[in-house]
């Protein structure tokens, strides 16, 4: 889980851990079940998936690497979200913060891969495309052609997203089945990214400069007495701040080009989940 909504550095972690659970011969694998990325700020993901001609987001993309394509990406990361930010012009500066904020207001692509049933489909939310400033929005709508996405409303989309969650939950389960680790990766300050995830053996909490590991079972046990109240929809730090960690450790700093890299601080940490099957990183 990460501390922090965005940056906390999950995905480096969680590919350095990859990197070198598979260095020391151990057949580990990364995911990212639920992904969300911009086409504005990371412009990369949206060239890139023209390329692949398949939505890719920035972090499925590096842990894909981490596991030496060792599974097809659809299977590593089921489910991803392609945003855009409204064009100013077209909906005025009187609230735009609000609205650039709100999902179903920015989300502009919806991939969804079924890897049980091996079908992928992509979801163009045409009226928020509309809204995106011209430059921006004529390549979105390249990859929509590339891609053959079927329109849907905010509405739509937001019942797909959701209802996606056994796709998401199989997907878990079927690397479960073929490796002997994955590390999951979940997105944002989200304390659960799939219900399969409260299986974890391990959980790691990952902030600027340290990342804490926790005894999942201690960690399930916070969320779903969360949960009763009101679903999964419960963050890391509410958990967190219930839950007393088995160890921390603390992470080195690193160039951009190195990120992904095992250091000194991921021997540690991969230590201290060693023999563990599944771990969360957050």
């Amino acid at each position: 889980m990460g501390l922090l909504p965005h940056d906390s550095g999950k995905t480096s972690v969680t590919a350095a851990l990859v990197r070198e659970a598979r260095r020391r011969g151990v057949d580990a694998v990364a995911a990212k079940p639920v992904g969300g990325h911009c086409a504005w700020r990371q412009f990369d993901t949206l060239s890139r998936s023209l390329d692949m001609g398949i939505l890719v987001g920035e972090d499925a993309y590096k842990l894909w690497l981490a596991s030496d394509k060792c599974e097809p990406i659809e299977l590593i990361s089921p489910l991803d979200i392609l945003t855009a930010p409204p064009d100013p012009d077209a909906i005025g500066l009187d609230g735009y913060s609000e609205e650039s904020s709100i999902l179903t207001k920015v989300a502009v692509l919806l991939r969804i891969s079924d890897a049980a049933g091996k079908r992928t489909e992509h979801y163009v939310i045409s009226a928020n495309l509309k809204r995106v400033a011209p430059a921006l929005r004529a390549r979105v709508e390249e990859l929509a052609r590339r891609v053959k996405a079927k329109p849907v409303s905010s509405a739509q989309f937001l019942k797909l997203a959701t209802s996606s969650e056994g796709i998401v939950d199989e997907s878990l389960q079927l690397l479960l089945d073929r490796h002997e680790e994955v590390f999951v990766e979940s997105f944002n300050d989200a304390a659960c990214p799939a219900p399969a995830c409260l299986e974890a053996d391990a959980v790691i909490l990952v902030a600027p400069s340290r990342a804490y590991v926790y005894r999942g079972s201690d960690y399930a046990a916070v969320v779903k007495e969360l949960a009763r109240r009101r679903g999964l929809n419960v963050t890391s730090q509410e958990v967190f701040s219930r839950v007393t960690p088995i160890g921390s450790v603390q992470l080195v700093p690193r160039r951009k080009s190195e990120l992904t890299l095992p250091s000194t601080d991921t021997v540690e940490l991969l230590d201290l989940v060693k023999g563990m099957r599944i771990a969360l990183v957050g």
